[in-house]
């Protein structure tokens, strides 16, 4: 019981230690000292941890790996928690910086489609499958988790 109220806290504290950077991208209309290439970079990051964390939380319930237990327990959905939320703080600050911040259009288009490109490689797929199950073979629909091939994504 302690250590998930410890999980909690060091939430918590990643949660806040986005909010001074946050505040000022909106407070001040963008930030001139952040690159955006920093911002995407950070955010492809975080993209990929999320997708890790989605495939085998959500995706891969029963299997056991380097990113959850057998059974899930709460620090498994902690976990989860935690990577979406960084996900969506990083998310909205690349955001924040790709609204305000005074950069050409064919910039802020490029960063637009790299990262909008790459979430659709890799977050679209684990998603539907999810759904779907895309990734069991075509004659075998709703097949187990260990007969997935999810190599694809990998």
């Amino acid at each position: 019981m302690l250590l998930v109220i410890i999980s909690f806290i060091v939430l918590a504290l990643v949660f806040t230690s986005f909010v001074p950077h946050i505040c000022h991208a909106w407070l001040d209309k963008g930030t001139r000292d952040i690159s955006l290439c920093y911002l995407l970079f950070n955010a492809i990051c975080s993209t990929e941890h999320l997708l890790f964390v989605f495939f085998y939380t959500i995706n891969l319930p029963i299997e056991t790996g380097y990113w959850t237990h057998h059974p899930r327990n709460a620090f498994d959905w902690v976990n989860f928690v935690q990577v979406l939320g960084v996900w969506a703080l990083w998310n909205i600050l690349l955001g924040l910086n790709l609204s305000y911040k005074p950069t050409s259009r064919l910039r802020k288009a490029l960063i637009i489609f790299i990262y909008s490109g790459f979430l659709i490689l890799s977050i679209v797929p684990v998603i539907a499958d999810a759904v779907i199950d895309i990734f069991c073979p075509p004659y075998y629909p709703n097949c187990p988790e260990y007969k997935r091939d999810p190599i694809i994504l990998f």
